[in-house]
């Protein structure tokens, strides 16, 4: 359901005269705090730790997907670093018109349980196609390079 706009009510006072925000004001404030949580729902996460090698492209858990626009976020955490060098990447995969799309996060290659890599992508699905995700993982050396991954899957509303 999109969410019609609606204006601030310019033309009424916002503070009475004891000080506290009008009733219009504050229904119209709480509206837009509405909308805000409104405009995106969670429908899949994925969390996962201790990983020490590539992912292939696996579903994200999603009951049903409605063809639309998704928000897609990814964090991932080198958390042991390997005894000789490293590299890690995040890819997205969905469907648009019949069409197989994918995108790639940059390789983090810092060998460090410093390094993070995180981002968002926004992506138009077509409805019933799976959302997949992916690593791609090299490591050298002992000990292996461990890392956590985590996802969070938003359906986002115009």
């Amino acid at each position: 359901m999109a969410l019609r706009p609606v204006p601030p009510p310019i033309h009424d006072p916002l503070v009475q005269e004891n000080r506290l925000v009008t009733d219009t004001w504050v229904l119209y404030l709480s509206d837009q705090g509405a909308r805000v949580s409104e405009s995106s729902r969670r429908v899949g996460s994925v969390a996962l730790t201790a990983q020490v090698a590539s992912i292939g492209a696996t579903s994200v858990p999603i009951q049903t997907i409605s063809g639309g626009l998704y928000r897609l976020s990814y964090y991932a955490r080198i958390t042991t670093a390997a005894g000789g060098t490293s590299s890690l990447s995040v890819t997205f995969g969905w469907t648009e018109t019949s069409i197989a799309l994918s995108t790639t996060a940059a390789a983090v290659t810092g060998n460090s349980v410093l390094t993070i890599s995180s981002g968002t992508r926004v992506i138009l699905s077509d409805s019933g196609s799976p959302i997949t995700y992916a690593t791609t993982y090299a490591s050298t050396g002992t000990p292996v390079m461990q890392y956590r991954l985590s996802i969070l899957t938003e359906a986002v509303e115009l």
